[in-house]
C-alpha cells in the first residue's frame, strides 16, 4: 500500500470519527432539557419553561401558572430568616416552628394545622447539596363539626441558608421547598414538579 493512499485513509477516517462525535454532540444536546434559570444571591433553581415564576421582597418564591382566577402557585420556596426572640433559638426549633406554618389555615371551612414530625430524613441531591426532608401530621377540622381527618403533608425539604448582610443578627437561614397547602387538601399536588425543583436547587451564588 502506497504512502499516498495511507494518507488518504488516515484522513478519512479521522473526518469519519469527527462526524461520529459531532452527530453524538448533536444527539446528547437534543436529549437536555430547555429550562428557566433562577439565580438568587443565596441560592438558585431551574424550573420548566411553560412555568411562570413570582419572586417576593424577602427572596422567597413561587412556581407556577396563570389562570383565569390569577396566578396558582404549584411549588413554593419559602426563606425564613430569625428575628426577634427566634434569633436565639438553635436551628431545628425554628425550622419545625416554621413548617407548622405553612399549614395553618382555615380552607374551605376547615381549620387546619401540623402539630408533630411524622418522619424525616437527610440526603444529598443530585446536586450534591445537603438537604433534610420532612411529613408532618396535617391535622383537618370542620368548622362546624365533623368528621376529624388526618393525612401526611409533606415532603417538605429544607436546606441551610448563610444569612445575608442585612440579615447579620442572624446564624442562619431556612429554604423550605415544599407543595402549597391549598393543593395538598385539594389532592392535585405535583410530586414530580416538586423533585423536579428540589432537585435543581443549589445553595449559594449571586446575580
Amino acid at each position: 500500500m502506497s504512502r499516498t493512499t495511507i494518507i488518504i485513509l488516515v484522513i478519512g477516517l479521522v473526518f469519519l470519527i469527527g462526524v461520529g462525535v459531532a452527530m453524538y454532540r448533536l444527539n446528547d444536546a437534543g436529549k437536555r432539557e430547555v429550562v428557566n434559570q433562577y439565580r438568587g444571591s443565596q441560592f438558585s433553581i431551574t424550573y420548566p419553561l411553560e412555568l411562570e415564576l413570582e419572586e417576593y421582597a424577602n427572596g422567597s418564591l413561587s412556581i407556577g401558572s396563570t389562570t383565569t382566577e390569577g396566578f396558582r402557585p404549584a411549588v413554593e420556596l419559602t426563606k425564613a430568616t430569625p428575628a426577634g426572640d427566634a434569633v436565639s433559638a438553635d436551628f431545628e426549633t425554628f425550622l419545625l416552628a416554621q413548617m407548622k406554618l405553612l399549614c395553618n389555615a382555615t380552607e374551605s371551612g376547615e381549620s387546619v394545622s401540623c402539630n408533630d414530625v411524622e418522619r424525616s430524613r437527610a440526603f444529598s441531591t443530585k446536586n450534591g447539596e445537603n438537604t433534610t426532608e420532612y411529613y408532618l401530621t396535617l391535622i383537618s377540622r370542620p368548622v362546624a363539626g365533623g368528621e376529624v381527618v388526618t393525612k401526611s403533608f409533606g415532603p417538605i425539604y429544607t436546606y441551610v441558608l448563610p444569612p445575608r448582610e442585612e440579615d447579620a443578627a442572624s446564624a442562619y437561614a431556612a429554604l423550605i421547598v415544599y407543595t402549597p397547602l391549598a393543593s395538598v387538601l385539594a389532592g392535585n399536588a405535583d410530586q414530580a414538579l416538586l423533585t423536579r425543583i428540589n432537585d435543581s436547587v443549589t445553595i449559594g451564588g449571586g446575580r
